[in-house]
């Protein structure tokens, strides 16, 4: 589906992600409080459909009509992803659940469908932050992406994942960022073109800001759409709370741009390496980063020699010579 076909799908999808929404107002302000248990999952799917609806008609790239496997994919990675939060909560106890269905089968679809959307939807909010925003005029200085701060990224990563488990009281936002400092070193080598470290070694700080934009976004209509839910989670931080916007304390929506930072970590490397390693290359993707190469291309930079080997947007003067070659 392309060009106009394409932007009207995207009008019919927006009307329907407004639809949603409208129904959900309706029922926040004047419906049953029965259906308030319902909620979530039908204005989550609002706001989905809203926004690639959006980007349809905006850009024509409807990620639910152009690329449904893409979506597929995502919707199952952040299931995933949601869970290991999930997990790490059992330790922290930074919310629970409230008012959710007695029934058991309509409880678990609710997670199934409230847990896969997140993912799918951070990524529509970026493609439309920065199909509205002039995110590319945003520069900054090029630098080079050492081992040295990978390594550094990494240790940082370790203690963000593990201090927060040893002292959950005071420690429990470094949780937030684990997942981007753990994982982006690894998406910076082996996904460059998705990676929103890489992008910002280039002088471009476009990744970086659709994504935490993305994660902000969401993170004010999520907040938005639980504070009128009927079966909700409740924050219980063991931390001075603050003044609050909707059921979040005002502090707490920094964590959303981290999470969306590390979802894009997680993204980039499942789209780029997975499906091209075995188990034990995975494994060395995330922890060892080992070089992989095939068709080793010497070039000479020039002036734009100091971004190092991985620039893959500066200008090539002259290609010297070709060979094949696979290391590690």
């Amino acid at each position: 589906m392309m060009g106009r076909q394409q932007r009207l799908a995207g009008i019919v999808l927006y009307c329907l992600g407004v639809a949603l929404l409208s129904a959900s107002a309706a029922i926040v302000f004047s419906g049953p409080f029965w259906a308030r248990t319902y909620l979530t999952p039908l204005a989550c799917a609002g706001i989905l459909l809203t926004l690639d609806g959006l980007n349809g008609a905006l850009s024509g790239s409807s990620l639910l009509l152009s690329d449904p496997g893409r979506f597929l994919g995502l919707f199952a990675l952040s299931i995933l992803m949601r869970l290991a939060f999930e997990l790490m909560n059992f330790r922290l106890k930074d919310w629970l659940y409230d008012g959710l269905p007695a029934i058991g089968a309509l409880r678990w679809a609710g997670y199934v469908l409230a847990f896969g959307v997140v993912l799918p939807t951070l990524e529509e909010a970026r493609q439309f932050l920065e199909t509205v925003l002039p995110l590319k005029k945003i520069a900054g200085s090029p630098f080079r992406i050492t081992e040295g701060l990978r390594d550094t990224m990494v240790l940082l990563g370790l203690a963000s994942l593990i201090l927060p488990l040893v002292w959950p009281a005071t420690l429990f936002p470094l949780a937030w960022g684990a997942v981007f400092l753990l994982l982006e070193p690894g998406g910076s080598r082996f996904a460059p073109l998705q990676s929103p470290l890489f992008d910002l070694s280039m002088g471009s700080a476009e990744a970086l800001l659709s994504w935490c934009g993305a994660g902000l976004l969401c993170g004010v209509l999520w907040e938005a759409v639980n504070w009128g839910a009927g079966a909700r989670w409740v924050y219980t931080l063991p931390l001075p709370a603050g003044p609050r916007v909707f059921e979040l304390p005002l502090a707490g929506y920094a964590g959303f741009p981290a999470y969306a930072l590390g979802c894009a970590s997680v993204f980039s490397l499942a789209a780029r390496v997975w499906p091209r390693m075995g188990v034990g290359e995975r494994a060395a993707a995330v922890f060892a980063w080992t070089p992989v190469v095939g068709d080793l291309v010497v070039v000479p930079l020039g002036e734009h020699r100091y971004v190092g080997v991985e620039g893959a947007h500066v200008p090539v003067e002259q290609i010297v010579f070709v060979v094949a070659a696979k290391l590690g």
